[in-house]
């Protein structure tokens, strides 16, 4: 149970003082109950800066259909889509292919990618060295780093699929793909990275329009984050280097102890050491603070009826205490009974003054 069951079940029979905050203590620090919590709240949407140029930041990323390899690089700027068919996907055959669309297009200042073997090996690294570009990650298992390129390619996945099944031409499809306008604003990808419609098999006319693409890229991404947020919590508070937390296991999503070892230079993103002696990185996300380790002390609850007989049976001379009256405790018991003398109203009726907890007989 959590927090509030917990709370819900101690208040059919029991009640305290602080019992509220002293139950919330107790289970935060259950260690069962943190390794076993659900995931986390999403955060408000983080977006990507927009590019004022198409092709200065590219998102790529590997899918498979049908037991092939296809790698896929887009343009933050203006969608605009590539794919390769790969034979193999080791770092180096993926360098050698993204060296191959620099030479035709241009080297971008930024790419990003997820953490896979074939972007984060030695070749990989080389290449974007050899081209001064900047190599961005996102965090493992947290896809919506790379938004743009997961998107992508789940359209071009869905694309190659339905060429396959209906007989036509794919690179005939990925054409038309690239000529469609992005929305009811914006010009399609060709015509945003190259400056002009590309022709199709479909009648076209060449009209010279007004480039407003960062306007309205500005206003996608306003609105995206809008509707984003509608269902996502606050930021999630910054951790720091030391700092005890849980990770999530991607697997059986339980929480493992774990502890920050590097704040990265990526938003929300950390480097944290296991017990086992590993290095994960993972966004904000996946990882839940530690509360105080120190163990609440419990309390001793007793019924109301056992409240007034125990506390008859402790006197200070059985309990071997000589606790002197505070103040405050002296300032109450001067405002209780001191007798059982009975008085009467003014109507000559006889008043029986109640017992309270704290006095005795």
């Amino acid at each position: 149970m959590g927090i509030e069951s917990t709370r819900r079940l101690a208040r059919e029979t029991v009640f305290w003082p602080n019992i509220n905050k002293d139950i919330e203590q107790l289970v935060k620090q259950c260690a069962a109950c943190q390794e076993h919590q659900a995931r986390q709240q999403k955060e408000p949407l983080l977006p990507h800066d927009v590019p004022t140029a198409p092709w200065t930041r590219l998102g790529t990323d590997l899918f498979m259909l049908n037991r092939q390899d296809y790698l896929l690089v887009t343009d933050y700027y203006s969608k605009y889509p590539i794919v390769y068919k790969l034979t193999d996907t080791s770092s180096a055959a993926v360098a050698n292919v993204m060296s191959g669309i620099f030479s035709l297009f241009g080297p971008p200042e930024e790419i990003v990618s997820d953490n896979g073997p074939q972007f984060v090996g030695k070749h990989f690294k080389d290449m974007c060295r050899k081209w001064s570009i900047t190599h961005t990650t996102s965090s493992p298992h947290y896809p919506r780093s790379n938004g743009l390129a997961e998107r992508m390619a789940r359209t071009v996945k869905n694309l190659l699929k339905k060429c396959s099944q209906t007989g036509q031409d794919s690179q005939l499809a990925m054409s038309h793909l690239r000529a469609t306008p992005v929305d009811s604003h914006m010009r399609s990808p060709a015509e945003m990275l190259f400056g002009r419609p590309i022709r199709t098999t479909l009648p076209s006319h060449h009209l010279s329009r007004e480039s407003t693409t960062t306007d309205h890229l500005l206003n996608r991404q306003s609105k995206m984050k809008e509707t984003h947020d509608r269902h996502a919590g606050p930021d999630l508070p910054p951790l720091h280097v030391g700092q005890p937390v849980r990770v999530l296991h991607p697997k059986d999503h339980t929480w493992i102890p774990a502890k920050v070892s590097k704040v990265c230079d990526e938003p929300r993103s950390y480097e944290v050491s296991t017990p086992n002696g590993g290095i994960l990185r993972r966004n904000r996300s996946h990882l839940r603070e530690i509360p105080s380790s120190t163990n609440p002390t419990p309390k001793r609850v007793r019924f109301d009826e056992d409240y007034t007989s125990s506390t008859q049976a402790e006197t200070p001379e059985q309990n071997g205490n000589n606790h002197q009256p505070t103040p405050e405790t002296q300032n109450i018991q001067s405002k209780g009974p001191t007798s059982h003398s009975q008085t009467t109203t003014r109507y000559g009726r006889n008043i029986s003054t109640p017992a309270r907890y704290m006095f005795e007989d």
